[in-house]
């Protein structure tokens, strides 16, 4: 056996996750532009840069001639936001806690993560908001799920039975009958 095992790939409508989480969010936000919440939304739009590159300049000898060389020092820093949702006004009916102007900027986050992930997050978000003056949500689906609806394909596990963390929560169904 060889060492690091990959984990097996999250693909749905033709798209590759980075997790499952990614994906029961992706199947809300699909259910939410059913229901009109949503215009349209996308999944990892183009990187925004953080920090430039930052370069310096040394002298080269060569045979016959001192050139002057970039090199660099540091690599630019991007960071790419899972998904960018476009919301209706109908959205606004819906308690869901998002935070938005125009567009709804989303980072998928699990409840724990055992590499810092949420500190990194932190960092991002301010830096986000002071050079670009977005806000990037932080949300974990099944926190979404209870403030709004859990998607259809996610309330039933492997085996067919409703899973019991979603029991009481509500679905696009039992949603569409309070936003009509």
């Amino acid at each position: 056996m060889s060492g690091k095992q990959s984990k097996p790939k999250v693909i749905a409508d033709d798209i590759e996750f980075d997790s499952d989480l990614e994906l029961e969010f992706y199947h809300w936000c699909k259910e939410a532009q059913e229901l009109e919440l949503l215009a349209w939304f996308e999944y990892h739009p183009e990187p925004f840069e953080l920090t430039p590159r930052a370069t310096f300049t040394e002298e080269k000898q060569l045979k016959t001639k001192v050139k002057i060389v970039e090199k660099t020092l540091l690599q630019p820093w991007r960071y790419t936001v899972d998904f960018v949702l476009c919301p209706t006004e109908k959205l606004s009916r819906l308690f869901h806690g998002l935070r938005f102007d125009e567009f709804i900027f989303v980072d998928v986050k699990g409840t724990f993560n055992r590499f810092g992930g949420d500190r990194s997050f932190a960092y991002i978000q301010k830096v986000m908001y002071y050079r670009y003056s977005l806000y990037i949500n932080k949300v974990v689906p099944d926190q979404l799920f209870s403030k709004s609806f859990v998607p259809q394909v996610c309330l039933c596990g492997k085996k067919g039975r409703i899973r019991s963390k979603y029991a009481n929560f509500d679905t696009k169904h039992t949603l569409k009958l309070s936003l009509i």
